[in-house]
């Protein structure tokens, strides 16, 4: 007889379930899995892993629920403005991954799904230095909230017709000088560290469904080395990026390097600023330290449309 996983903490206002109570609690039918082993390969983000699994009792049964309500923010709003999931985590955690599941089963149902990363608002590297912010790069104040604002406020604008965003790029590690342009998408998924951020900048009040990927502080640390060793024969190798000496570096000193850049940079910016605004997310997905899916926190109470999570609060043994 096994044991159901434990969360990684127990949040107030929020109902953990393990993977394959999920489904029920949120009242989806099985439904058929819109990807093959092929394509789950080419979604799955450097070090990460994602399993069919993980994939039909926890992001079929997700995105059913995140249809239901875009149909029902449609048709409030008479498809004037743009439905957006906002997915948030630490460095190395799986979002990409898992904004690209998603982004791949919605697009198997919906027209005019788009993904964006919030990395696209970082302030081009120009800016940081004059700013002696380099060194934090990631922190709030490395972004440029006032484009990013004003992207979230035109996708709600009927009469924007095209939106656009900067785009960064993570071999120049820095903005480039071409822009990505797009009309107005029916649904956007944000991806990115600060999408659930909320205070005096209040990105969280234009996500219609909030996800945070979480994980342990020591699998973080952990992930991310591992995902810095990944680079060096990959992003790393190329000569022409910023990082090129990285792939030179021996084993004993590449671990030294990404251990420093993560306890000075990542690990702070996690745990003072990324962290806390797990408590603003409709859901958490929990990682196991194996890096796959072991459960998820449903929140009690959700602004907006009615949430599913009525039902979850009746399984047992939930808070």
């Amino acid at each position: 007889m096994t044991t159901d996983p434990p969360p990684i903490e127990r949040l107030t206002g929020f109902s953990y379930l393990p993977i394959n109570q999920y489904a029920d609690a949120i009242s989806r039918r099985p439904h058929p899995i819109p990807l093959d082993p092929q394509q789950l390969h080419a979604l799955t983000g450097v070090n990460d892993k994602l399993s069919l699994t993980e994939v039909s009792q926890v992001y079929v049964p997700l995105c059913q629920e995140l249809i239901a309500r875009i149909h029902q923010h449609i048709e409030g709003e008479k498809g004037h403005s743009t439905f957006i999931i906002g997915i948030a985590g630490g460095v190395a955690v799986g979002k990409s991954t898992t904004a690209r599941v998603i982004e791949s089963i919605l697009n198997n149902t919906l027209d005019g799904v788009a993904l964006v990363s919030t990395d696209n608002f970082l302030y081009p590297n120009a800016v940081l230095e004059e700013k002696k912010i380099m060194h934090q790069k990631g922190f709030p104040h490395s972004f440029d909230h006032t484009k990013l604002l004003r992207f979230l406020h035109d996708l709600q604008d009927p009469s924007v017709e095209h939106v656009q965003t900067p785009i960064y790029s993570h071999i120049a590690y820095d903005i480039v000088e071409q822009t990505q342009q797009m009309r107005h998408p029916k649904v956007l998924i944000l991806e990115g560290l600060n999408t659930l951020q909320q205070g005096k900048i209040n990105i969280k009040e234009h996500i219609h469904f909030g996800i945070y990927v979480n994980a342990t502080l020591n699998n973080h640390r952990t992930w991310f080395v591992d995902r810095f060793f990944m680079f060096r024969k990959t992003a790393f190798s190329d000569e022409s990026g910023r990082w090129y000496a990285y792939s030179k570096l021996s084993d004993q000193e590449a671990k030294e390097k990404a251990e420093s850049i993560y306890d000075s940079i990542n690990g702070p910016n996690l745990k003072q600023h990324v962290a806390p605004t797990r408590l603003n997310a409709d859901l958490i997905i929990e990682k196991s330290d194996d890096h796959t899916v072991k459960g998820v926190q449903l929140a009690k109470h959700t602004a907006g449309t009615p949430h599913a999570t009525e039902m979850a609060l009746k399984q047992p043994g939930a808070e």
